[in-house]
């Protein structure tokens, strides 16, 4: 039984110190989570949630809302964020200055508004029909 002993204290040692670090890294970041939801308070699927902040590594994260309109960021570091939703024929809603602190779940939901659609017509730029030089009247006989 000693003998036991003496082998599993080591391994669980390790176990306690190569654990520890993921552990502790854990409890560093935070989380931003939340719905979006229509002005009749409808959940909407399909919201792009779009998160900023100077500290974060390449420079944004984007999540899309769940059919029951959640979405979720894990693993933030702490700091402040912007968040931003984007869906066609809504309105975009910006949040600035959200404070995530270590640790933390901070629980943002956006009530989104009806946008207007818009529709963009491209007109290629066509010679005109008419000679304006040149006006002259031509019968034509049949």
């Amino acid at each position: 039984m000693r003998r036991l002993c003496r082998l599993a204290l080591p391994v669980l040692a390790a176990l306690w110190i190569l654990g520890g670090p993921s552990f502790a890294q854990s409890k560093e970041n935070g989380a931003i989570e939340g719905k979006v939801l229509t002005p009749d308070g409808e959940l909407l699927p399909g919201v792009a949630v779009t998160a900023t902040s100077p500290g974060l590594i390449g420079g944004k994260r984007v999540a899309v809302t769940n059919d029951r309109g959640r979405y979720r960021f894990g693993a933030l570091p702490p700091g402040e964020y912007t968040l931003e939703t984007t869906l066609e024929g809504f309105t975009s809603v910006r949040r600035e200055g959200i404070r995530l602190s270590v640790g933390m779940t901070l629980a943002v939901d956006f009530p989104l508004q009806m946008g207007q659609i818009e529709e963009k017509i491209v007109v290629p730029g066509v010679p005109p029909m008419v000679d304006l030089k040149d006006s002259q009247t031509a019968a034509v006989t049949i």
